[in-house]
């Protein structure tokens, strides 16, 4: 089992995916920052509250993510993708070395192009870095507002292991901030030589039941 999580190189990212004409992929640079904090809000507006506001406030890039050319080694990498040299999404990964495991903190996309397979492309990236860096599983929160992430996820072999409730603040409409439940999609890397499958006896009649929903073929 592997004791290091090293970043991916963009290189590498971009040799596992199919790019369409135009787009390119760029380590998050420092002076990109001020763009892509204005940006935000026009991309994505609900980033205005809740736990991913602090991506506004550029100094939460500074102190935080791996940024081109940073010499500290950090545990959050800022990805952003261009059309014909210009930045129209960001994607933000971050990994916890000592479980191996990898998460999309937040993916934004320029509206003016979510159209066909870019409209995939944040799935595809959490999945070729986890491959990438040799995570033992890639995990991330969908959003239940509509279904079409969760129809991508589970398109790209992420498969749903629960609901988590009132996880986080959205402006689900204008003016009125509400908590939201988010789906947890999850995609295990990691051979099954290394899992530990928990005993029926370790688990209530409840958390059997829900296993058994979620893991059939382990039960």
């Amino acid at each position: 089992m592997p004791s290091v999580m090293r970043w991916c190189t963009v290189d590498e990212l971009a040799s596992k995916l199919s790019l369409p004409k135009g787009y390119t992929l760029d380590l998050l640079s420092k002076s990109d920052v001020p763009f892509v904090a204005r940006a935000l809000e026009r991309w994505y507006p609900d980033v205005v509250i809740g736990s991913e506001s602090h991506h506004l406030t550029e100094d939460f890039y500074y102190r935080n993510v791996q940024l081109a050319g940073t010499e500290e080694e950090r545990d959050t990498l800022g990805l952003v993708l261009r059309f014909e040299g210009a930045i129209v999404g960001l994607m933000m990964l971050t990994r916890d070395r000592p479980s191996q495991s990898l998460t999309s903190r937040m993916g934004a996309l320029d509206p003016d192009h979510r159209r066909g397979a870019v409209g995939f492309l944040g799935v595809l990236l959490l999945d070729a870095a986890a491959r990438a860096m040799g995570a033992g599983v890639a995990y991330s929160f969908v959003t239940m507002k509509t279904r079409h992430q969760q129809v991508i996820a589970e398109r790209y072999g992420f498969q749903i292991v629960g609901i988590m409730p009132a996880w986080d603040i959205d402006m689900v409409e204008p003016s009125r901030p509400k908590r939201v439940f988010e789906a947890i999609y999850a995609k295990v890397y990691a051979p099954k030589s290394e899992w530990h499958i928990p005993p029926p006896d370790a688990m209530t009649k409840r958390t059997r039941e829900l296993w058994n929903f979620l893991f059939p073929q382990q039960s």
